[in-house]
């Protein structure tokens, strides 16, 4: 509904890819500390717009002339400046860690010899 599973899905497979090789493959020790640190940003995400629901699939005619209406005002040449306040939002709510993989980690040998 938000339009951020692609974001959501491309961070959680760095995050959880990272965390297994600092975890040297122990998901038992990976799987936690994916979930902190993916928690908050998973929270952000998840949260509607305003209107939600509501505004996205009204139930009546004139709900849609509504929906329509304001789409067309939001996304009209006047209201780009506002609509870039708009967009721009809050930070995310995740710091993306540099994840290192030295030579001879087991998860980096396998992936090579897949290449």
């Amino acid at each position: 509904m938000a339009g951020h599973g692609t974001a959501l899905s491309l961070v959680g497979a760095y995050v959880l890819a990272g965390e297994l090789a600092a975890a040297a493959g122990d998901h038992v020790r990976a799987f936690p500390a994916y979930q902190r640190r993916m928690q908050a940003y998973v929270a952000q995400r998840m949260e509607l717009p305003p209107g939600g629901i509501k505004m996205a699939m009204p139930m009546s005619a004139f709900g849609i002339a509504y929906r329509d209406f304001v789409l067309r005002v939001m996304t009209s040449r006047m209201m780009t400046g506002a609509l870039k306040k708009l967009a721009g939002g809050t930070p995310d709510a995740i710091d993306l860690p540099e994840y290192s993989v030295e030579r001879g980690d087991p998860l980096r040998v396998a992936a090579e010899e897949a290449e």
